[in-house]
């Protein structure tokens, strides 16, 4: 009986640790793990089409930092449905152990070395099933080249069950799925001519390791394929849409019933909003700009906004075009009340790691659902990181805004911290960088704001600082402090 009593608690203990390393652990990579809102079911939840038509289901859960030596940018969703969010959220873990391990072991190599993991999602909504596609890229520097796969889980609404691809196809046709997968890949002309390669035919043989990673969509079902399966490196990941009604017959499950409607959240229509009242500035005074990046947040971007409203003050909240849909009510909020809002990319990816036609969607796709909910079209962008890159100014003809006061409060999550920050070093025209997801931010809000005022600071948009310093920015300008046009930095 003692030495089960010992054992009991021995387990206990162990057990304690063990989730206290791993907490640890996470944090220690994400500075902090932002809130979530409540959510009942997924059924209550928001579930829209961004622009290339795709479904996205689940409120948009993000650790990110600030490091640009250790940069971590990782967004996943959370349904609202237990079982289906703890294997979410365990998978998010795993991968961010993986990429310590990692870094440890390159570390070894050159402990100065520099390195990232970038996570993003899409996810799905077919008859009874979610599908979330992760896709996932580190970087360290001790390598040629990032590491890049894809990840794929599809569960069953009802009961959270997580389904594989024996739930989905009938025994034995497994090489009826291989077959359809060739014949999608003989219409791809880029791929079409490596079909005969010897990669290529063990990579889409009929063995379930091959076929592991797929997702339920609406048009039908996709299989992906990670880097080197199939194709040489620089094809990437591939994928194909197999449509339901050529696998009639050979699935499991009649994906035909929808059970679930499209559910939008509480957003107005555009067009009833209230529009923002003209603000009275004082040219003769001092000012500064407030801005906010990472939102939107669902208790902590509407504490700031209670505080700026009190304070008659203004900010600007240059948002994640990934979090927008969880939260337009609070996108309109601030349109409403007259503050400004900015682009701060999608998914905050490292802006040196993209493509042209990244880059690209990063800001577009921001864009796109920015203006699902406000009549409003983005004049300012600030990159993740602050990393202005001459591709960047290419793709994107907007004003770049950086900063002249770094209140580093997604790392001290300490509010005396933030308030001294700003207060000791505050001038005429800085621009103080914060971040609307930490409720510790908020509280360093409700000190700082009256105190700028004390002071004799007037609080505005980035756009009413360069307008009343008498400056009239153009594409590719970029902006830390504005005093006059001698605050450009090129």
């Amino acid at each position: 009986m003692k030495y089960s009593v010992i054992k009991q608690t021995a387990c206990a203990i162990a057990f304690s640790v063990l989730m206290l390393l791993t907490f640890y652990l996470i944090f220690s990579v994400s500075a902090t793990m932002p809130e979530i809102a409540p959510i009942s079911a997924v059924t209550q939840h928001v579930y829209v089409k961004n622009s290339e038509g795709n479904q996205t289901v689940g409120q948009t859960k993000s650790i990110i930092n600030d490091d640009t030596e250790h940069a971590v940018s990782i967004h996943y969703p959370i349904t609202g449905i237990t079982e289906i969010d703890r294997v979410i959220e365990h998978e998010v873990y795993r991968k961010i152990e993986q990429f310590e391990n990692k870094k440890t072991g390159y570390q070894a190599f050159g402990p100065e070395g520099s390195s990232s993991i970038w996570i993003d999602y899409e996810s799905y909504i077919k008859g009874g099933t979610v599908s979330v596609v992760f896709y996932t890229k580190e970087n360290f520097s001790a390598l040629a080249r990032p590491l890049e796969y894809v990840d794929t889980f599809v569960f069953a609404i009802d009961s959270g069950e997580q389904l594989s691809l024996d739930h989905i196809l009938k025994a034995d046709d497994l090489p009826i799925l291989a077959e359809l997968t060739k014949m999608q890949f003989a219409e791809n002309p880029d791929v079409s001519n490596r079909m005969d390669t010897e990669l290529f035919f063990n990579g889409t043989a009929p063995t379930k390791q091959n076929y592991q990673h797929f997702a339920l969509k609406e048009e039908g079902f996709t299989v992906y394929f990670n880097k080197y399966q199939m194709l040489p490196g620089y094809y990437g990941i591939q994928s194909v849409t197999i449509p339901y009604d050529s696998l009639d017959g050979h699935l499991n499950m009649d994906l035909s019933n929808t059970i679930l409607e499209a559910v939008q959240t509480a957003a107005l229509p555009k067009g009833e909003l209230t529009e923002p009242q003209p603000s009275m500035i004082d040219k003769q005074k001092p000012m500064v700009a407030l801005t906010f990046d990472d939102g939107p947040h669902y208790t902590v971007t509407p504490r700031i906004l209670d505080i700026l409203q009190e304070n008659n003050a203004r900010a600007t909240f240059f948002v994640l075009g990934n979090r927008v849909d969880s939260f337009p009510n609070i996108i309109q909020r601030e349109y409403s009340e007259g503050h400004e809002i900015g682009s701060h990319s999608f998914s905050h990816p490292q802006i040196k790691e993209l493509t042209s036609d990244e880059i690209k969607y990063q800001f577009s796709e921001t864009e796109h659902r920015i203006q699902q909910y406000v009549p409003y079209t983005t004049e300012l962008v600030r990159p993740p990181y602050g990393e202005i890159t001459q591709s960047l100014k290419d793709v994107i003809q907007k004003t770049f805004v950086l900063w002249s006061i770094d209140t580093q409060d997604w790392k001290t999550r300490d509010q005396d911290a933030i308030v001294s920050e700003v207060l000791n070093h505050v001038e005429d025209g800085d621009i103080i960088l914060m971040h609307d997801m930490y409720s510790t931010t908020a509280d360093a809000c409700e000190e700082l704001i009256p105190a700028l005022i004390g002071q004799g600071y007037q609080l505005v948009t980035v756009s009413e600082l360069l307008s009343a310093k008498e400056i009239t920015p153009v594409a590719g300008s970029v902006y830390s402090r504005v005093l006059s046009t001698e605050s450009v930095l090129s």
